[in-house]
């Protein structure tokens, strides 16, 4: 695994870009996420996904701390009995596809980012 700096303190796992499949209801949230991001001129520009919108430095990467505690937030408006994580829209995405019907070479491919492993292949299939 290579790990390389990033200005948010992420580590990128590839040097791979990667296609994900995704549903409706993300590409919905995704859009009105990048109106809002668009009218920031400081967000507009960056190559980052998530950046800033409401706390200093406007148009900055969200750090992975800043992900974590809005998942946390997210989850007690919710009224779930544990917080969410980011990590778990991974196994969401592979319980999905099994309950499509995919292939586990559909899912488990560098492509999609996903387990090499029969171990991790199993841990993504069950979350």
């Amino acid at each position: 695994m290579v790990r390389r700096d990033n200005d948010n303190g992420a580590w990128a796992k590839s040097r791979r870009s990667r296609a994900v499949p995704v549903d409706f209801l993300l590409v919905q949230a995704y859009d009105q996420y990048a109106v809002e991001r668009d009218a920031c001129r400081e967000a507009r520009d960056s190559d980052f996904v998530l950046v800033k919108l409401f706390r200093q430095p406007l148009g900055a990467p969200m750090p992975p701390a800043a992900l974590n505690g809005l998942f946390g937030r997210l989850s007690r408006r919710a009224g779930l009995s544990e917080a969410g994580h980011p990590h778990a829209l991974r196994h969401g995405f592979a319980g999905n596809a099994a309950d499509a019907g995919a292939a586990l070479d559909d899912r488990w491919t560098p492509a999609t980012g996903t387990g090499r492993t029969a171990r991790t292949r199993a841990v993504h299939r069950t979350g």
